[in-house]
């Protein structure tokens, strides 16, 4: 398993981790991520979670963030601005995503990559204070995203595999689980229900038409990925299979022409 390999399993076993309370960019987990940093609690900590997950890649611990195996000046920083600065310094830009890389939107938010990209445009990401906690995102990157892609050296690598197939994860219960809302008259007042919701319900709404009336379904995500290889679906498997405590499915689906993966939006970052 490579260093980058490493990170992205290490960071996925967090996922669900959240700010106690939510809002308070703090929390058990959460200051021990900030406790290197010698900043007290209480601030935004996408950075610390991201440098902690690539400080345990290459190191085996996650407060080593001063280890020179990190790099000199390590990337990871509270600051993604700083992170930003740090790896065009260090010609640590790269093209296109790898496991356990930093995907940086300079002075806003980073996450760390889980795989390559599957199409070439979008990739799977493990994001601390996404939503105030830790979660799986599916990201764009490239021209017009405002992001960049970094890696300290023991994770950048050249090239990526051909991405022949894409590879997900079914929560095979999820359907049973989810319940319906509505119908509403017109979208407006379907809006209005949804944005009384708890915020935590607010995450998992779909938002589906009933006619020509408008409603709203809440239940567990069904969907996990893409991924670029089976053996990155496979790790990931494991981990949501144990954090939903019922079986999941493993299937794969040839890529489309043409076809666009969503990419969700940036959302709550602070």
């Amino acid at each position: 398993m490579t260093a980058g390999e490493r990170t992205a399993r290490r960071a996925a076993t967090y996922l669900g981790t959240s700010e106690q309370p939510p809002g308070s960019n703090r929390g058990p987990q959460v200051s021990r991520w900030q406790e290197p940093w010698g900043m007290g609690t209480g601030w935004p900590w996408c950075g610390a979670y991201a440098a902690a997950m690539v400080a345990w890649g290459i190191t085996g611990r996650e407060a080593n963030i001063d280890d020179p195996r990190l790099g000199n000046p390590f990337i990871g920083h509270p600051s993604t601005a700083v992170m930003a600065d740090r790896a065009k310094a260090q010609r640590a830009v790269i093209a296109h995503p790898v496991p356990g890389a930093f995907l940086i939107w300079p002075g806003t938010h980073v996450a760390v990559c889980a795989d390559y990209s599957p199409d070439g445009r979008h990739v799977v990401t493990y994001e601390g204070n996404s939503g105030d906690a830790v979660r799986q995102r599916v990201r764009a990157y490239g021209r017009g995203t405002g992001t960049i892609i970094a890696a300290p050296p023991a994770i950048r690598i050249a090239g990526q595999p051909a991405a022949s197939r894409r590879y997900y994860v079914e929560d095979i219960a999820a359907a049973r689980l989810t319940k319906r809302y509505g119908p509403w008259r017109t979208k407006a007042m379907r809006e209005r229900a949804i944005n009384r919701l708890p915020k935590a319900d607010r995450e998992r709404v779909r938002r589906v038409r009933i006619g020509k009336r408008y409603a709203y379904e809440v239940g567990p995500r069904p969907v996990y990925g893409p991924w670029a290889t089976p053996a990155a679906r496979d790790g990931a498997a494991k981990i949501i299979a144990n954090r939903l405590g019922r079986p999941v499915r493993r299937y794969s689906l040839p890529p489309v022409k043409g076809r666009r993966l969503s990419a969700d939006a940036l959302g709550k970052t602070t």
